[in-house]
């Protein structure tokens, strides 16, 4: 046997065992059962909205209702925010067309 087929061949069973060894430790972890714990009651149900911090430095306010005004004021808030994103992308994909101004 060639040097090159023992090396891909070594390399191929390594990464057999590797992938074999992976895969058994994925599904030991996904038979057990998740762990629960308890928290205080105050920080399971938030009394006032929950600011999410967004990449840009903007807070969105959502409600920590479950209530179906609740619901429709945070899809509308994100609603705001998904064409905010899409208007941005819009903007950069006309700036990367732009042809060089020669000077």
């Amino acid at each position: 046997m060639s040097l090159l087929l023992q090396i891909t061949l070594g390399v191929l069973i390594a990464g057999g065992i590797g992938f074999g060894v992976w895969n058994h430790e994925h599904h030991k972890a996904m038979l057990q059962p998740p762990s629960t714990t308890t928290t205080d009651e105050t920080t399971a149900q938030p009394s006032t909205p929950s600011e999410v911090d967004v990449h840009d430095g903007a807070n969105v306010n959502l409600s920590a209702g479950t209530t179906d005004g609740d619901l429709d004021a945070d899809l509308s808030t994100i609603d705001q925010q998904l064409k905010a994103v899409n208007s941005d992308s819009v903007d950069i994909d006309q700036s990367m067309n732009d042809k060089p101004i020669t000077q």
